[in-house]
């Protein structure tokens, strides 16, 4: 202990290795993104019922709608953040590990995973390298679902996991540049599954039209937001899903630490006024697809699943997910793309939950 020239004092403070563990296997924390006051015992009802654990847990109020939700199975915490996003009364719950060396009232809650569809690709676009060059276009690229055989039509449109920054309006789409001059440039469209609480007006998530701060009430200019943006979720499927692994680099992480929260890329709305941006047409094959899996700092693997980001290694799947079976074997085809194996215990038994 020592003393500064103000004669405050500095404190060198313990930690307890066991404690820290078990709030970070344990433990999540979640902020409500609502103007309204939610209490403790609305959340964990609506949680309760939505989240289905096997296992109780509990529910901590803190300040302006954060909570600490406990529990008591590692898995179960697992099994939350996999199916995040979530909504309590129709308001987004920004649910997130707890941090390290970060105060309560400092934890960034401005950016949230969703699941987003691209509506309106012509079928030559239909493809893992396109997923990819459109969800770098968000804050974060986290997964996607594709096809290992290349071009992808499982469904008519591509679906990707991204991480949206909650401070700006989100993206509604972009314009794609066709390669024909006599004909003109095609607009597709984003369509984000189990949005909440979403404004109208302005555009971004945490509030509706009637509260918005960002755009005057009697204005009547057209935003171009409707309710096509929002989308159900799609059908359980068992197209593999392709986690996107970022790989930090240590000077960042150091700079973050400094800062007390993750940098966040600024990025303007993608409004139709934007530029068109040019996507290959599918030329991928079985063997050329594993190896055209994103830019130097990723390292993409492979799972199956229904409708659920999976966490794996390149050794195989290194978490369990919610909604297999405990025991199932895993198959590796010569791609590197798991498959579950045909015995009895890989029976896929997901059951996924509709926003609150």
């Amino acid at each position: 202990m020592s003393s500064t020239g103000d004669d405050l004092e500095i404190l060198d403070l313990e930690e307890g290795s066991g404690e820290t563990e078990e709030v970070s296997n344990h433990c999540l924390i979640g902020k409500i993104l609502s103007p309204k006051a939610i209490n403790t015992v609305a959340v964990t009802n609506i949680c309760t019922t939505a989240w289905r654990t096997r296992s109780p847990f509990s529910v901590t109020s803190w300040n302006n709608n954060i909570f600490l939700f406990r529990f008591e199975e590692a898995e179960n915490r697992e099994m939350v953040l996999m199916e995040r996003p979530w909504s309590i009364m129709n308001s987004l719950l920004v649910l997130k590990p707890t941090e390290d060396g970060v105060a309560i009232p400092d934890h960034d809650f401005s950016v949230s995973p969703f699941w987003v569809q691209v509506h309106g690709l012509p079928i030559e676009k239909m493809n893992r390298t396109n997923a990819e060059i459109i969800g770098k276009r968000f804050q974060k690229l986290l997964a996607i679902e594709t096809n290992p055989n290349g071009i992808m039509l499982d469904r008519s449109f591509l679906r990707i996991t991204v991480e949206i920054n909650l401070e700006l309006p989100i993206p509604k789409g972009f314009w794609l540049k066709l390669k024909s001059t006599l004909k003109k440039d095609l607009w597709i469209s984003y369509k984000y599954e189990k949005l909440s609480d979403f404004c109208f007006a302005c555009g971004r998530i945490g509030h509706d039209k009637r509260s918005c701060r960002f755009t005057p009430r009697d204005g009547d200019s057209d935003s171009g937001y409707g309710s096509e943006i929002k989308a159900s979720s799609a059908r359980k499927s068992h197209i593999p899903i392709e986690v996107i692994r970022q790989e930090v680099d240590e000077a960042e992480k150091r700079v973050a630490a400094l800062v007390g929260r993750r940098p966040v890329v600024q990025k303007k709305d993608e409004g139709r006024a934007r530029e068109p941006i040019a996507l290959d047409a599918c030329e991928e094959t079985n063997s050329s697809t594993q190896n055209q899996t994103g830019a130097v700092g990723m390292r993409p693997t492979y799972a199956a699943g229904m409708g659920t980001l999976l966490q794996t290694s390149p050794g195989g799947v290194s978490t369990e997910g919610h909604g297999i079976t405990k025991g199932m074997e895993q198959q590796k085809n010569p791609n590197g793309i798991f498959f579950p194996s045909s015995g009895e215990n890989s029976t896929l038994t997901h059951n996924e939950t509709n926003p609150v």
